[in-house]
């Protein structure tokens, strides 16, 4: 009973496309799963079941091959950024984590990605000899065998993907549904947007961001600071293995390494 399809945007993972259904007073969102969006989506179906609607778009319907989600209708986050709002958008990301969280479960689900197989790249022995990746592994070996409050985490938190709804104000979309301590969700949007390296690489606007984070969203700074680290190196790993340059996510663990007190 869906028609009109829109095609929206497509990656390897899926087509996604605007679809209107009989009886519903909205668009939609359908996503197309590939072979590898049926092995690497499943988990953030989890994830959004899991929020409910809060703080997150709604997942309406899904099997294995497909996911029937509702429509984000408006901006993103990075719009504000363009606008010169950041701190507005960092309000906003921080008020949309806290929903997402506010969802937790005190066991886990199942059928999500732990923080631990998360962090596989960075363990990999084809990584450069560099020390900057030395230092991280030794420090997730910590953070991952010491988590505090682990809960359903969207994984995945930057601009791009906190969407305005004309209906329900901001929302997350495309949760990579992770299970792990809560502190790493908010580490990513840390270093975005990526598209605006200058402005993210600024040391001053970044310590700002996490001095904010600490006080709004009451995190522990000697674990966001070495969650953000490691996540740095983690990402340049993933940049490595896709044949990208690391050296966007490289600058942002030089600029906090400094920061590792006694680690």
């Amino acid at each position: 009973d869906l028609s009109a399809a829109i095609f929206v945007t497509g990656t390897q993972t899926s087509k996604v496309y605007k679809v209107e259904r009989e009886g519903a007073e909205s668009s939609l969102i359908l996503k197309l799963l590939s072979e590898e969006g049926i092995r690497d989506e499943a988990p953030g179906a989890i994830a959004l079941k899991t929020f409910g609607g809060s703080g997150a778009v709604e997942l309406i319907e899904s099997d294995q091959g497909a996911h029937l989600l509702e429509y984000a209708d408006g901006r993103s986050l990075l719009d504000l950024v363009d606008g010169g709002d950041g701190g507005r958008a960092l309000s906003i990301i921080i008020d949309t984590i806290e929903k997402l969280h506010g969802r937790r479960s005190d066991t886990n689900p199942g059928g999500l990605v732990s923080l631990e197989r998360r962090f596989r790249a960075l363990f990999k022995n084809d990584l450069p000899s560099e020390p900057l990746f030395e230092k991280a592994r030794q420090i997730a070996r910590n953070l991952l065998a010491t988590q505090k409050n682990a809960i359903v985490l969207h994984g995945d938190i930057h601009h791009e993907n906190i969407i305005e709804s004309s209906e329900r104000g901001w929302l997350a979309i495309d949760p990579k549904g992770i299970y792990g301590e809560h502190t790493y969700d908010y580490v990513n949007t840390l270093m975005n947007p990526v598209s605006r390296e200058s402005l993210v690489q600024d040391k001053k606007r970044l310590f700002a961001q996490i001095d904010s984070m600490v006080e709004r969203a009451s995190l522990d700074r000697e674990r966001l600071i070495p969650f953000l680290f490691c996540h740095s190196c983690l990402s340049a790993a993933w940049s490595i293995d896709a044949g990208e340059s690391p050296d966007h996510a490289l600058k942002i663990a030089v600029l906090v390494e400094p920061e590792l007190k006694g680690l």
